[in-house]
């Protein structure tokens, strides 16, 4: 017979000391066992499985759950008090910072954005970090991810980075630094926002996004910043 497991449990027969090794079947009976046996083994799961049934794909869920309170594999963003963030036209060489709230130690293996409806020919390039938190505003560098180079519209745009980061607030960051002309992004496709209402609650309803204008290269600790009401660039962080 074919196992039932995992739908149901499966009721085997045991053959006794006295029965022959026809009746019941030995070879239906090595079959039966083999079926449950790896019905069991892909129930299970194998290390690191990616099949999202699987006991071992659940369990590294849950574990990333409770260890950060986000989930493995999905894409975070800043948030905002705005109830509306719509794609923004960068302006060359003006970083735009968004802030978000990391509430248990967290380590991030992607960094992105998303192009908007529209890129200027030939595209351009985008740099993209993190940035500490000092007095409700941007500070120092945590981390200058480059630049990622972009041409198309509607498309993601990651950097490959290893980033622990420790309960508190940060900032993400993004400055377009080559382009040939408007270029509008927007938020990064199925993210979440990290914690609206915590947003709401430290800085008072005010819209929490600055601006600072001259950086054409790396980053570095952030200064003669202007605070802003229009929507940010949604920049977004993938977790482990």
């Amino acid at each position: 017979m074919a196992t039932n497991f995992p739908t149901s449990l499966d009721t085997l027969t045991n053959p006794s000391s006295t029965d022959s090794l026809t009746s019941p079947s030995h070879a239906s009976q090595h079959a039966d066992a083999n079926d449950a046996i790896e019905a069991l083994q892909a129930k299970v799961g194998v290390n690191s499985s990616a099949v999202t049934t699987s006991l071992d794909y659940l369990t590294k869920q849950a574990d990333a759950i409770a260890s950060s309170g986000l989930a493995s594999g999905t894409y975070y963003t800043g948030a905002s008090t705005s109830s509306t963030l719509s794609a923004l036209t960068l302006t060359l060489n003006t970083v735009s910072y968004l802030p978000f709230l990391v509430e248990k130690t967290t380590t991030f293996d992607r960094i992105a954005c998303r192009t908007g409806s529209t890129v200027a020919s030939p595209g351009g390039t985008i740099r993209l970090g993190i940035y500490n938190n000092s007095n409700k505003r941007p500070s120092t560098v945590v981390l200058d991810a480059g630049t990622v180079a972009f041409s198309a519209i509607s498309t993601i745009y990651a950097i490959t980075i290893d980033q622990t980061l420790t309960p508190g607030w940060y900032w993400l960051a993004a400055v377009m630094q080559s382009s040939g002309g408007s270029t509008s992004f927007t938020t990064v496709g199925d993210v979440v926002p990290f914690n609206v209402i915590s947003l709401t609650s430290t800085f008072n309803g005010l819209q929490p996004t600055w601006s600072q204008t001259g950086v054409t290269g790396a980053f570095d600790t952030a200064a003669s910043l202007t605070a802003t009401t229009t929507s940010r660039t949604l920049v977004a962080l993938r977790t482990v």
